[in-house]
Order: structure tokens, then sequence, then C-alpha cells
């Protein structure tokens, strides 16, 4: 319950609260009190918000503590909460709602109403661009209501039947496509034994998608979408995301905000597991991130408008984000976006991201004392924004000299890397060979018997060779180059 209450928007959650003080589906007005409850932690409720006994004394002051009475409260208003759901999802399924409503008049046999709403479904002129699976069903129910009819004349019977083809092609295609997909996510764990699957008529899905590719393209979007990120992730072709966001270029005006969701949420997510399965050139990965940001959060209202809604930016997002951006070396971008989109990060986490922020923007002015002021401001809680704020503290630290603490701090991060369990395999791995050539850098730059200089140019050749992944392996050549020519 704590997860989803405090994923609502307050709008959401004032819409819930008049679902709860209805009559019609709430027959016990203390739930009323119960919900204003938790409307006043929104939207920062925790797991002791739950404790029965402080939930009793806000609802009945100071008289005897009665658990199982709570316990059936906080049972009714879950179910309560389910309902409202129920409802919800009734709401937003216009199309759905013709075919139920359809479907509930004729078992009613209220003859007259079902005549009128059914030729009514017939002159329905407007058609959704955003087509899932629940837009090919209801037309799927709607031709069967016409076509079972005996006011539908018969050359209009034909023409339903045509158009009950159609749409099941298009459901059997698109729920497919759907399967296919999130098998294919699982790219995200970077486990290729996941994205194994029964290829029968994978084949023949994609063969159809492409051979019907104009008249997809026109008239049903989630289809071509679903296929691009398909054959994006099976090839790693950027041919496939470029043709993508052609499309969506000439089609922006005509995407709804669910279907903008959908499409940006696919890109961001082929780009990132492109570039955490280090598929392509790291340079161009970036580069086509970085372009993708400016698209979705400086050129476009869509993410604005999802955050200004009561959505929260996660701190993962924010940190791919800002490394991204400073790698690209958009310091003036990412202050700009810093100042528009922090005050929609998950608030839990805004003190961390603020700091590791606050870190890079002071490492890249050159103001060392100040990146490490606010790096030792980050707490444990986040592993991945840790270990980014552990990794830069190394370049700060030996910018600023501190050679022998730097030889402590890196037996403390081989360590932390080791025993966190909440990194995956790739980041401890690329973490420890960025461990390896650090201390071999430390270790030329603290000798006093090497010449320096061409231990230096040793190093850095050995680190342009090095096949594997290095984080930050930019910064390490021009650290080198910095030292050789200084």
């Amino acid at each position: 319950m704590i997860e989803f209450l405090n994923s609502l928007t307050k709008s959401e959650m004032n819409k819930l609260y008049k679902f709860v003080c209805s009559p019609y589906f709430n027959q016990y007005r203390i739930l009323e009190k119960l919900f204003r409850y938790f409307r006043s932690k929104h939207p920062f409720l925790v797991k002791k918000d739950l404790n029965r006994k402080v939930i009793h004394k806000y609802l009945y002051g100071k008289t005897n503590f009665n658990d199982a009475n709570i316990r059936k409260l906080l049972s009714l208003l879950t179910q309560l909460i389910d309902k409202y759901l129920i409802q919800t999802e009734l709401e937003k399924d216009e199309f759905g709602n013709r075919s139920l409503l359809l479907k509930s008049l004729r078992s009613a046999k209220f003859t007259s109403r079902y005549n009128h709403k059914l030729r009514k479904t017939g002159s329905v002129k407007k058609v959704s661009f955003y087509k899932d699976q629940d837009y090919y069903l209801d037309q799927i129910m709607i031709c069967e209501e016409h076509i079972s009819s005996a006011v539908t004349s018969e050359a209009e019977v034909t023409k339903y039947k045509i158009l009950k083809s159609q749409n099941v092609n298009y459901f059997f295609i698109y729920l497919n496509l759907v399967c296919y997909f999130q098998i294919l996510f699982e790219k995200m764990n970077n486990n290729e034994s996941a994205v194994m699957f029964d290829q029968s008529m994978f084949r023949e899905v994609m063969n159809y998608t492409e051979m019907h590719r104009k008249v997809l393209s026109r008239d049903h979007p989630n289809i071509i979408i679903l296929y691009f990120f398909i054959r994006m992730l099976l090839t790693y072709d950027d041919k496939y995301y470029r043709e993508s966001l052609e499309y969506y270029k000439k089609n922006s005006k005509k995407f709804d905000l669910d279907l903008k969701r959908v499409y940006f949420l696919i890109l961001q997510h082929y780009l990132r597991i492109k570039l955490k399965a280090r598929k392509g050139d790291h340079n161009e990965n970036n580069i086509l991130i970085f372009e993708l940001n400016d698209l979705i959060f400086r050129k476009n209202i869509y993410y604005k408008t999802y955050y200004e809604d009561g959505r929260a930016l996660d701190c993962n997002s924010f940190l791919d984000i800002l490394v991204n951006a400073v790698y690209m070396e958009k310091i003036r971008w990412i202050i700009s976006f810093y100042e528009d989109f922090s005050k929609y990060i998950n608030k839990e986490h805004s003190k961390d991201c603020y700091s590791i922020f606050s870190a890079f923007i002071s490492y890249h002015k050159r103001d060392f004392p100040e990146s490490i002021y606010h790096l030792n401001q980050l707490s444990s809680a986040l592993p991945y924004v840790f270990l980014e704020g552990k990794i830069l503290y190394c370049f700060v630290a030996f910018e600023m000299g501190y050679f022998d603490s730097l030889n402590v701090h890196l037996k403390y991060l081989s360590a932390y890397i080791k025993n966190n369990k909440s990194l995956n395999s790739i980041n401890v791995r690329e973490s420890a060979l960025f461990i390896r050539y650090f201390r071999k850098l430390l270790i030329i730059r603290k000798s006093k018997d090497l010449n320096i200089k061409t231990e230096l140019n040793k190093l850095g050749k050995e680190i342009e060779r090095e096949e594997k992944f290095i984080p930050y392996r930019k910064w390490f050549l021009q650290i080198i180059n910095d030292n050789i020519t200084a």
C-alpha cells in the first residue's frame, strides 16, 4: 500500500479520496478518516506510518487499542482501493467500455438502447492513434456485435467481417511483438540465456511487420515502435534507432502522452542497454544518449508535464543523465537540467543527488576542495551513486596530490565493490579494472626512480590498447597527458 499511495500524484490522491467518500462504494465512514491520515503523509509514507497503534490513536484517540478492528479497517481500505483501480481502468478504456456496454444492454434485453448504441459505434469517426491490445480486442468485440445483430445490413455485416479479420491479425501481431519485447528486455540484466525464446512464429511476425511497414507506420504506431525496438536489440544497429526517431519527428503531433511515454521509455532503454552491454562505439553511444536526453528534457515538454503530475525522478536515471552530460562536457546543459528538474528527484535521494551533481560540477571548475567536500556528504544508501562518487574521488585526490590517502581509498574501494551485493557483475568487473590502472598511475606518479614521463607515456598507450571497458578512460588519458606535458 505504501508504494502505491506514494506513487500517486496530488490529483490522483484527491480522486481516490473522493472515491473513498462515495457512499455507493464505501459504507464505512471511518475509512474516510483513515484515508485522510494516509493523505496527510503523502507522498512520504513510510512503514512506521502503518503501525496499528499509531493508526488507532489517530482514529479513536486514547480509547483502548483494538488490534483486530484496525486490521479489519486496513483490509477494508485495501479492498476499496482495489475497487478504485478497477473503476479507474474502466474509465480510461473508452473503446472497451463501448463493447462492455453493448454486451450488458444485450444481456439485459434493453433492445432499443442496444440498437441505438450499436448504430452509434458504426458512425464514430474519431480513431485513436494509440492502439494497444485493448483497442484491438474492443474492435473485434464491436465487429462481433455488428455481425450478430439484426439491425446491421448485409453489406455492413460483410464489412465488419473483414474489419474483424484485420483486427484479429493486428491483435495477434501486437501481442507477439509485446512478448518478444518483454523477453528481449531481459538484456537489461545482460543475461544472454534469458533472451532465448520460441522462434516458431518470430520470423513470420517480423516479416509480416516489415512487409506492411507503410500501413503500420501510418495507422498502428504501437506495433511499429515495438518492431523497431526488437530490431534494435537483436542487431544493435542504430539504423533502426534513427528510423524510429525519424518516425517520431514526422508524427510527433499525433503522439498523445501515453504513446510518448511508451516511445521515449523504449528509446531510453535501448541506448542504456547498448551502453551497459558495451556494444558499439562508446563515444557514439554517449552522443546518441545526450541527443535523446536533450530531445526529451530540453526540447519536449512531455517529461516536465509527467513530473509536474507528481512523479519522481529516480536516482539512477538522474545519475545516468549526469554522467552522460559530464562525459560529453555539456556542463551548462546539466546545470540547466538540474535547475529545472531537481525538484522532481525522489525526496529520499535528493541530498545524495545534489552532492554527486555538485561534486562533478566543482571538479569541472577545478575547485577540488569543494568537490571533496560534496563527495564527503554522500551516503552509502544509493550504491551506484556512492560508487560513482568514490571513482570521482580518485581523480580529485590525484589532482590535489593526496597520493598517500589515495592508496587507502583504493583499498577501501576494492573491498566495497567485492562486498556490495547491490552492484551488478559488470560494474564490479569494470571498477576492478579502473582500480588496477589507477594503482599503476599512482605508482608511477609517486616514484622517485622511474622516468615519470616515459612511464606515463607507456601507461597511456596501454590504456588506449585495453580492449575491456575502463570507466572514465578519457579522463585517465587526459590526466596522463597533462602530467607528461607539465
